[in-house]
């Protein structure tokens, strides 16, 4: 099968397939586009990937024998303001072009309105729902990119043809707004089985002797991802416990960055350890050998990548339990421990119950792992939407112009 990704794609699992001496720019990237895209190209299948850049000024594509790599560009600022207008056109043409059978596009915006704009026959995953989002950034300057986004967004829903969601909770919000006749499923995320046996080793092995070491990986300081309350819930703790440790991974958590500058205006730095943005080798390292817990404060997630490797790495999790795919992720608190994340006490007392409970933060994590090898790998993720691309090629018709 010729089959289309469009979406942010992290190049480093393909990257040993395109040629060595060819540079690339940064693109626009998500980790687990990249893994979709090999384990397909591993299965024999011919891959047209359709990615973005604001670091090309005109369309670039790089070719092996089963992979034709598009490069197109993207502008730096403004993309929102105009429904991602210049995006989608390149998109659209490069679709166009390629002979893939069909497109499989990546979150319900720039890139699967270019999709259905190509013609193509097209399956549209949705990662997040545009219903939901945009209410996270009502009193912040990127309200009016968000707005665009979402409506943007809503626009495809009702439109598309084929659906599938990363969880029931994104599932149930499109059902709103899709047609009856849609095709609608949901299919979870994948982990890497890698991943797994380095989990297995973690369980098997001697418990981590360090002081308890808290991890948060977050992408963004806002009110959405919800720092803050973990940080405050943190700070209580320490009180209780003065050798406890909290490190906090991602963009915005680095040294100097906009979380630290919020502590510190807080008064709230000690026990603190703001490590940023890292490689995925470094963060699975530091979560593996150095981490007891992993508290994800968001208030609203759909099926969170840093949940599922956790899993699969055998880390103890605390998550949100109204925040949105999260119970759904944990098995319902079978995998894990949910609490309300908007109330820093309940935090506080949930990581209390943790620390007091050895043997079922052990039995959580024993579940956890393989829980998430039975639903959450890249394997069964790629089975699934090959089951899903035979069902779009099979009503090509609902596609013609």
């Amino acid at each position: 099968m010729h089959i289309g990704i469009a979406g942010p794609i992290a190049i480093g699992p393909i990257r040993e397939l395109l040629p060595a001496n060819r540079s690339l720019p940064a693109l626009y990237s998500f980790p687990l586009i990249g893994v979709l895209a090999r384990e397909l190209h591993d299965l024999g299948h011919t891959l047209s990937l359709f990615s973005l850049s604001t670091e090309v000024a005109s369309p670039i594509l790089i070719e092996t024998d089963r992979i034709k790599l598009h490069i197109l560009p993207r502008r730096k600022r403004g993309d929102a303001y105009d429904f991602f207008q210049k995006e989608r056109r390149h998109l659209a043409q490069a679709m166009r072009d390629s002979n893939c059978e069909l497109v499989h596009a990546h979150w319900t915006y720039e890139f699967a309105a270019a999709a259905q704009e190509s013609g193509k026959p097209s399956l549209i995953t949705a990662h997040d729902s545009p219903l939901v989002v945009c209410r996270y950034y009502l009193r912040t300057k990127a309200i009016l990119y968000w707005t665009m986004r979402s409506m943007l967004g809503l626009n495809v829903v009702r439109n598309a043809k084929f659906l599938t969601a990363v969880s029931p909770y994104v599932e149930d919000h499109l059902r709103y707004v899709c047609s009856s006749g849609a095709d609608l499923v949901t299919i979870p995320n994948g982990v890497n089985e890698s991943l797994f046996s380095r989990g297995r080793c973690r369980l098997d092995g001697p418990e981590i002797k360090s002081p308890f070491t808290m991890a948060c990986v977050l992408e963004g300081f806002g009110l959405r991802k919800n720092a803050q309350t973990a940080i405050e819930a943190f700070q209580i703790l320490k009180e209780r416990h003065p050798d406890i440790r909290l490190r906090l991974y991602g963009v915005d958590f680095g040294p100097g960055e906009r979380a630290q500058a919020w502590a510190s205006s807080q008064g709230s730095l000690d026990g603190l350890e703001f490590i940023g943005k890292v490689s995925q080798d470094r963060l699975f390292s530091d979560l593996t050998g150095e981490t007891h817990l992993l508290l994800h404060p968001s208030l609203e997630e759909a099926h969170p990548m840093a949940l599922c490797e956790s899993m699969a790495l055998g880390l103890s999790i605390l998550g949100g339990s109204k925040s949105g795919g999260v119970p759904f992720t944990l098995d319902n608190g079978k995998a894990g421990f949910l609490c309300d994340m908007r109330n820093p006490a309940a935090v506080v007392s949930s990581i209390q119950q943790i620390l007091s409970s050895p043997e079922e933060v052990k039995k959580r994590a024993e579940h956890a792992w393989h829980f998430a090898n039975r639903e959450f790998t890249s394997s069964r993720m790629t089975s699934r939407y090959l089951e899903a691309y035979t069902r779009v090629l099979a009503r090509t018709d609902l596609f013609a112009s």
